[in-house]
């Protein structure tokens, strides 16, 4: 079976679902490949900047999810070129570009399982 297929299995939502809502706080569940990792900007700080950002591609498109330095600490699984499943919340970042309103989506996960063990 696909890759493809597997993360339909898992997944309530693909990236580019994800990005035609326009709510926040809608709770979703991604599946795919990470493809970089950014680390926190800052450490011990308690905003957004504390978070590693990742790239998920779930063979539809990609997507920004945002994990906590306690998470990525306690799923060593977290990590370049492994395929994840993610449960989180919808973020939109609104704003207006150029007289136009441009939304930014992302996800916030809050769990985290092995893609290959969520399969079985």
């Amino acid at each position: 079976m696909s890759n493809f297929h597997n993360i339909k299995r898992e997944a309530t939502h693909y990236s580019e679902q994800i990005k035609q809502l326009k709510d926040s706080l809608q709770e979703v569940t991604i599946a795919g490949k990470i493809t970089s990792i950014v680390p926190p900007l800052c450490q011990g700080e308690s905003d957004v900047s504390n978070n590693y950002l990742l790239k998920l591609d779930d063979e539809v498109g990609e997507i920004t999810v945002y994990v906590s330095q306690l998470m990525k600490s306690h799923y060593d699984f977290i990590e370049i070129g492994n395929n994840v499943v993610f449960h989180g919340f919808v973020h939109v970042l609104q704003r207006r570009v150029s007289g136009k309103i441009k939304r930014d989506h992302s996800v916030y996960a809050f769990e985290a399982k092995e893609f290959d063990k969520a399969l079985h």
